[in-house]
């Protein structure tokens, strides 16, 4: 039957105790309903590629938000990866699992502690954005005015990023002391 949302389910549900004149039938549906897993937030969009499609993100905005989800995903995904044919890439050295582990955590460690300063709020969206691809929204809990205040915590997060990237001379500019 496919994944239904919960609206569905309950539009669904709330038919069938409206006509019950085909019991046999309606417990099939009922059954149904209750055992087709719900759609979920995640599953219906990649929040990171809505906002770049709304063009919510600026063009340096997009590319660390890309490294964040690239390290992010190396960081935790590295494990599944096999080590069978450490050969495969563009020549020069390979990098084992173990080691790209340790760059990508690294990496992750830096922008979350020495940029970041470890900010709850921050770390939260961009992992949840950036890295896992929910929507602001979701993360919201689907409240319309923290999500504005999420994506705004999101933006402030790519920009301090973004000037850690560009090096000492912008972050010196960026905070004044230039």
């Amino acid at each position: 039957m496919g994944v239904m949302s919960n609206r569905q389910r309950r539009q669904m549900l709330k038919a069938i105790k409206a006509r019950p004149q085909h019991p046999a039938r309606d417990e099939v549906l009922a059954r149904a309903a209750r055992t087709t897993p719900a759609k979920t937030e995640p599953e219906m969009r990649d929040g990171l590629q809505w906002l770049i499609d709304k063009g919510r993100l600026t063009a340096a905005q997009r590319v660390v938000a890309g490294r964040y989800r690239d390290g992010y995903r190396d960081a935790g995904e590295v494990s599944t990866r096999s080590c069978l044919d450490a050969s495969v890439g563009g020549g020069g050295v390979a990098l084992s699992p173990v080691e790209a582990m340790s760059d990508a955590r690294r990496q992750m460690f830096v922008w979350r502690y020495a940029v970041l300063r470890g900010q709850v709020d921050m770390l939260t969206v961009l992992d949840g954005v950036c890295g896992a691809g929910h929507t602001v929204r979701y993360l919201a809990g689907g409240d319309q005015g923290r999500a504005r205040e999420l994506e705004a915590v999101l933006k402030v997060a790519l920009d301090m990023l973004v000037a850690f990237e560009a090096g000492p001379p912008e972050i010196a500019m960026a905070c004044g002391i230039i």
